[in-house]
């Protein structure tokens, strides 16, 4: 269980002390009073404060506010000034400022360093298999207890910045009515040296973004809390945090209530290895998660979601597999010093075999198919591209999705066999049927156009 920290909620619509840097080099510290205002789902500090302290402001770069509201420390990282009110025969004017994130706990005038950082992410419960409580249906006075914790595994790995944890918790409510105990997920990663809290975000989320890769789906970024050298040492423990962090911007996504493609018993065994794969390919490929997140987050669907989907293949094959594909380009003749789509795609095909089954004539033709439909909708020739038809990219979306899934799988060290049980699922049970409907040989199919 984690320790009680106020929440922002207690902290909105109170009046604040705060303070800025101003003047050149930012020598002069400003104080002022202002509150946090919920607008628009995210939070935003409105303040009065004299015109001279603006200059500062106006150069349209992030600044710091730190203070203090009710008695808690809050800070309020790269603030932009998004609104201001001038009165005429006044030396004051109203703000308001736009942070980035805000920290709950510290009150900080410079950089923020932390030694650990943690999320809670609710949908992690999808990811386990294995039961977090025993409960006792046969209770009695001299057995009295109902529920005991069964204190789950933790999976864990290392890397040169410190330790990655995975492991679960929970927490109680306690009403007249009864008390509820809810499951908490972690995401815990230990700094072997203080790290700057941009650095700390962007290392939670790279698990987060392989966990997204595991799940299939959007993961929100949600409860994170840190600690750095200010907390106490006599109650800190592994995975003590008494800091909060709000990310002030967040994704409004629906997230599903589904198992994981990949679960946490499929990985557990080896994810020193997977992170350490993850890690490699996460800074090597960037924008390959990029562009799934985009397709998670249903901001890419239909033709859009076809052509970043080939985009990330080509991406990966590019970074990794370029001699590979020159050796397959010239063995059926091609010489061009930029290679085609469809050798790329036919040899990535090939790569992940072992999860897909498909006989090497089919993959071709597969590889051919999926290039003349991107080539269409790049170049727009229809005297040399068939226009595909709604059935086909709706099809080629699904197998492209379940074969990018499969490059990353087996490039951060699943097994084939893992891997291949995820077409048993329901969004890729269809694998089969799919390829044979992006080679039109389907009897069953009516291969309607876009417009129709």
């Amino acid at each position: 269980m984690r320790n009680k920290m106020k929440k922002l909620k207690d902290l909105l619509n109170q009046i604040g002390d705060f303070h800025f840097q101003s003047g050149k080099g930012g020598k002069d510290k400003v104080d002022f009073i202002g509150t946090l205002v919920n607008k628009d789902n995210h939070v935003i500090v409105q303040a009065r404060i004299e015109k001279k302290n603006l200059d500062c402001m106006e150069q349209k770069t992030p600044f710091q506010i730190w203070g203090e509201i009710s008695g808690t420390n809050v800070t309020l990282l790269d603030n932009y000034i998004i609104i201001t009110s001038y009165y005429a025969h006044s030396d004051y004017i109203e703000i308001a400022a736009d942070p980035s994130e805000i920290v709950i706990g510290r009150s900080y005038d410079g950089n923020l360093f932390v030694t650990n950082i943690s999320a809670s992410i609710a949908t992690m419960n999808n990811m386990f298999s294995d039961r977090v409580f025993n409960e006792n249906v046969c209770f009695t006075k001299e057995n009295p207890t109902v529920l005991s914790f069964a204190y789950p595994e933790d999976i864990e790995a290392m890397d040169t910045d410190g330790t990655l944890r995975l492991y679960r918790g929970f927490s109680h409510n306690w009403s007249r009515h009864g008390i509820e105990y809810r499951y908490l997920p972690y995401i815990d990663y230990v700094f072997s040296k203080p790290t700057s809290i941009r650095d700390a975000i962007a290392k939670i989320a790279c698990a987060r973004n392989l966990l997204s890769f595991f799940a299939d789906y959007y993961l929100p970024l949600e409860n994170l809390s840190f600690s750095d050298k200010q907390t106490d040492e006599t109650k800190k423990f592994s995975g003590y945090c008494d800091c909060q962090l709000y990310l002030n911007h967040k994704e409004d996504i629906e997230v599903p209530e589904e198992p994981f493609l990949i679960m946490a018993n499929k990985f557990s065994e080896n994810f020193s290895e997977v992170w350490t794969n993850w890690l490699k390919f996460y800074a090597d490929s960037i924008y390959i998660p990029t562009l799934f997140y985009e397709i998670i987050c249903n901001r890419s669907t239909r033709i859009n979601r076809f052509l970043n989907l080939t985009q990330a293949i080509e991406l990966y094959s590019v970074h990794y597999r370029d001699e590979l594909v020159k050796d397959i380009a010239q063995a059926d003749g091609c010489r061009r010093k930029q290679i085609p789509l469809k050798y790329r795609i036919e040899d990535v095909l090939a790569q992940i075999n072992g999860s897909l089954d498909i006989s090497k004539e089919r993959r071709r033709l597969l590889a051919r198919a999926i290039s003349n439909d991107r080539n269409f909708f790049t170049h727009y020739n229809e005297q040399r591209y068939s226009e595909p038809s709604f059935e086909e990219i709706s099809a080629a979306n699904r197998v492209l999705r379940y074969v990018l899934l499969s490059i990353v799988y087996k490039v951060v060290g699943i097994r084939d066999d893992y891997i291949r049980e995820c077409k048993k699922r329901l969004n890729y049970s269809t694998f089969e049927r799919d390829v044979s409907v992006i080679l039109k040989e389907r009897k069953d199919t009516n291969y309607t156009s876009w417009a129709e």
